[in-house]
């Protein structure tokens, strides 16, 4: 561990890889200290922080979501060229369904992640019925908006860009220099499937 100080409280971690908050110890995760919050990538996954570390947690959640191929729609609003598909995707809009069909109604899921899989950026996408229906949207292909096709060229070159490419290379740099990378985790609490398949956490 690295001998530094920071307002009086040992640093005990310099870079982290998010984790499951679920039935962990209520400290931070960078120096122990019990007064924390939370950076949250999706529901109780993230990591903890204290005030004076909570910096290095966006950074870490930031570089973890560039590598999984992760965005926070959230993290978007402050971009200016995300502003017009903010706009357009802010009301209902219609899907082109795997079948081929448009189906009017949709709604983007702000609080959701973009996701980047088989080579197509996707949003969270809703809609409303008596069963609700969820489902990621490929922006190139599965979106009919006003929005033109050369503006969209700009959001997805943008989004391969790297929306956290900064904190990825300030991550790596600290990897580098630390590999005190992993939460220690309580070797009694186990990960595991539920018969309804749902994951959980267990003391054992």
């Amino acid at each position: 561990m690295l001998a530094l100080q920071m307002e009086e409280n040992p640093i005990r971690n310099n870079c982290l890889i998010p984790h499951s908050l679920i039935m962990t110890k209520a400290e931070c995760d960078y120096c122990a200290s019990s007064e924390h919050s939370y950076v949250l990538i999706g529901h109780l996954f993230g990591l903890k922080t204290c005030k004076t570390h909570r910096s290095a947690g966006i950074r870490d959640c930031r570089a973890y979501m560039h590598m999984q191929g992760f965005v926070k729609i959230s993290d978007l609003t402050t971009i200016p060229i995300f502003q017009e598909f903010l706009a357009a995707l802010s009301e209902t809009f219609t899907v082109v369904r795997t079948s081929g069909v448009p189906q009017a109604g949709w709604k983007m899921d702000i609080r959701g992640l973009m996701r980047y899989r088989n080579s197509e950026w996707h949003i969270p996408a809703y809609i409303e019925g008596p069963e609700e229906f969820i489902k990621d949207v490929r922006i190139r292909s599965g979106l009919r908006t006003s929005m033109s096709a050369d503006y969209i060229d700009t959001v997805i070159q943008t989004l391969n860009n790297g929306i956290y490419i900064k904190e990825w290379h300030d991550h790596e740099g600290m990897v580098d220099r630390d590999r005190s990378s992993v939460v220690e985790e309580d070797p009694h609490i186990k990960t595991v499937t539920l018969t309804d398949g749902k994951v959980a956490r267990v003391w054992i």
